[in-house]
């Protein structure tokens, strides 16, 4: 039986993100690590919520029993009945009650109750219910597209941000690389001056691209230095490749392995019995390592920016 490793997703915070806003000392920068921030917090609530529905639908119902046969009701087990069942003053009186008796319960005891009831439901469905299965997996794809897209805005804001404020020592580094293509683009159709807006140019003319993994990975090296790589190919394990690589099967083949995956998750054991046509059904876990490489590898790059603005 497949184990989905739902919890593991679901009871998993943001790791390291570490730091508030206040500590980039270029200003222009925080609303970027902001936007990223609550892309990942998005994510994040999205993975809780079929266990935090669960939960409630659970204790409603439970209250919602007890406070019938409590009042002298019966519960009938007809379901085509159930929107029409008679709720009474009496029944609503208790029912209340309960709720306002349990909002005494602290957020610790909560959360204890979320995982034993929300998500130990949902991992019971998952050994009974296809739908429910099917719709774990499409959570999870979800989560990876939602992951490499924050990832994807992230590094085409901060490096226009970047270019546009630092004083041309990161432009002509960049126009000595090769890492340039040439502008794509007429010079009477350009909106962005090249000297006073450089990394607005060079998207608009398309002298950049931050559509590939290691596109980004090449600009932001010639960028940044070479150090830079390393982060790309170390946080977190390098699994921003393989959010790259599950997020393109995904978008482009209908989530079936293709030869370009098998290339990109080589580095990984745990995808290597994975062959061309396969189905991919990535785990909690798997999606959590995935989605805490982009926020770690994320704020890394901010904090590489910010280091070349403001140095410390």
């Amino acid at each position: 039986m497949r184990d989905f490793k739902y919890r593991d997703l679901a009871t998993a915070e943001l790791r390291d993100w570490g730091w508030e806003l206040k500590d980039f000392r270029s200003e222009f920068l925080r609303p970027i690590a902001e936007r990223f921030l609550f892309s990942n917090i998005r994510s994040t609530t999205f993975a809780i919520m079929p266990a935090w529905i669960a939960f409630e639908a659970s204790r409603e119902q439970l209250w919602f029993d007890h406070a019938t046969i409590k009042c002298g009701e019966t519960i009938d087990p007809d379901l085509t009945k159930y929107h029409s069942a008679k709720i009474t003053p009496e029944i609503e009186a208790e029912f209340n009650r309960l709720v306002f008796e349990h909002r005494e319960i602290d957020k610790e005891k909560w959360r204890e109750l979320l995982r034993e009831i929300g998500i130990t439901y949902i991992e019971g469905q998952l050994a009974r219910s296809k739908a429910t299965a099917s719709s774990i997996d499409a959570l999870f794809c979800a989560i990876i597209l939602d992951s490499w897209t924050a990832f994807e805005c992230l590094v085409s804001d901060l490096w226009i941000a970047t270019m546009n404020a630092e004083d041309g020592t990161l432009a002509s580094r960049l126009e000595s690389s090769g890492e340039l293509t040439k502008p794509n683009k007429t010079p009477e159709t350009i909106k962005h001056n090249i000297k006073t807006s450089y990394g607005s140019y060079c998207v608009e003319t398309r002298r950049v691209s931050f559509q590939r993994l290691e596109n980004i990975k090449r600009l932001y090296t010639a960028t940044f230095g070479k150090n830079t790589k390393r982060l790309f190919d170390d946080i977190g394990g390098g699994y921003i490749h393989a959010l790259h690589a599950f997020r393109n099967v995904f978008l482009h083949q209908a989530g079936q392995a293709d030869e370009t995956f098998l290339e990109q998750v080589q580095r990984f054991p745990e995808f290597r019995g994975i062959s061309t046509g396969d189905k991919l059904l990535p785990d909690g876990d798997q999606v959590t390592k995935m989605r805490d490489a982009s926020v770690q590898l994320g704020r890394q790059l901010i904090q590489a920016a910010d280091n070349v603005l403001s140095p410390p």
